[in-house]
């Protein structure tokens, strides 16, 4: 029993390595600062916005992970409705952060330059810590987080919307970027080699018992 119980971890570890090995993970940054077909500034107290399209290609894999960043300045934060759509994808970066009850007009600030990550500090939409400075750090988007994305393929149009909901100061856009994670499924070739490997440690597993029961 002992002996069975040891080739039986022998192979699911080999099985482990083998999968590890054949399965490959990739991590890609972007990053636009110019090009943006409808200028730079985010029209003031207008429900249309602003929007930005760019078209990835070429990548293998599917998502397991996303980040967003985002650097925006001037205007008043809490004004600022944002999201990022991509196919089924779909979730709301800023949503008039700061706005309450008690605080209508929401937290002011001078723009944002965040990255947006699920694994970024919560309580974004309730934010009302640095009056006119620019919001800075990682944080939680103030949507329902990055769940719409994963398991997606990544080659498409993405798109990044912000509009300003209130008048008064006029929003920049710098710069917008993703950060993706991929998970890569094993080629057809891959998935062969591994199913020779463990019909092969199933062989020598099967030669090992035997040997074993005929010294018993």
């Amino acid at each position: 029993m002992k002996m069975r119980m040891s080739m039986k971890m022998k192979l699911g570890i080999a099985a482990s390595l083998l999968l590890a090995g054949s399965i490959h993970a990739a991590v890609i940054d972007y990053n636009w600062s110019g090009g943006f077909a409808n200028g730079t500034a985010v029209p003031d107290n207008n429900a249309n916005g602003w929007a930005d399209s760019r078209t990835l290609s070429g990548l293998d894999g599917t998502i397991s992970g996303l980040a967003v960043t985002l650097d925006l300045t001037g205007g008043w934060n809490g004004d600022l409705y944002a999201y990022v759509q991509y196919g089924s994808g779909f979730t709301a970066l800023l949503n008039r952060v700061g706005v309450t009850e008690a605080h209508p007009s929401g937290n002011a600030g001078g723009g944002v330059q965040v990255t947006f990550s699920a694994t970024g500090t919560p309580g974004l939409h309730t934010y009302l810590g640095n009056g006119t400075g620019v919001l800075t750090g990682v944080w939680q988007p103030d949507g329902a987080g990055f769940n719409s994305f994963l398991g997606l393929n990544p080659n498409g149009d993405w798109r990044l919307f912000v509009a300003d909901l209130n008048g008064g100061d006029i929003m920049t856009v710098n710069s917008w970027g993703l950060h993706l994670e991929l998970s890569a499924v094993p080629e057809p070739s891959e998935w062969a080699a591994m199913s020779f490997g463990l019909l092969g440690l199933a062989w020598v597993v099967k030669r090992l018992r035997g040997r074993t029961k005929a010294k018993g």
